[in-house]
């Protein structure tokens, strides 16, 4: 509600396909949130694991978003990991305050 009142739309659930060599399968799934060409992963945990940050890489790679952001309230400050994905290599970035601006312009 909060994205709204400051005029932020973001896609909320976004259902994303799966596709096998060009065949839709019947699985998929719901990222929290889309916003202008970044998956947004919201968890509430007393520690993030490598569990979470696969899911928000699945996340980029099925949707073939460059950009994600995992966001977690349940530490005693909010805690944010930033990555980016290079579909031609099928690596991930982890953006922090040393490699950032070799990776972001």
């Amino acid at each position: 509600m909060e994205l709204e009142i400051q005029g932020i739309e973001v896609e909320r659930e976004k259902r994303m396909d799966l596709w096998y060599k060009n065949r839709k399968m019947k699985k998929h799934y719901f990222a929290d949130m889309f916003y202008k060409g970044l998956v947004i992963e919201l968890k509430s945990v007393s520690k993030l694991v490598s569990e979470h940050r696969a899911q928000l890489m699945n996340y980029m790679r099925i949707s073939k978003t460059l950009r994600g952001v995992l966001l977690n309230f349940g530490e005693p400050q909010l805690h944010i990991e930033r990555y980016l994905y290079n579909p031609t290599s099928d690596d991930f970035i982890l953006l922090n305050k040393d490699n950032l601006n070799k990776h972001v312009k």
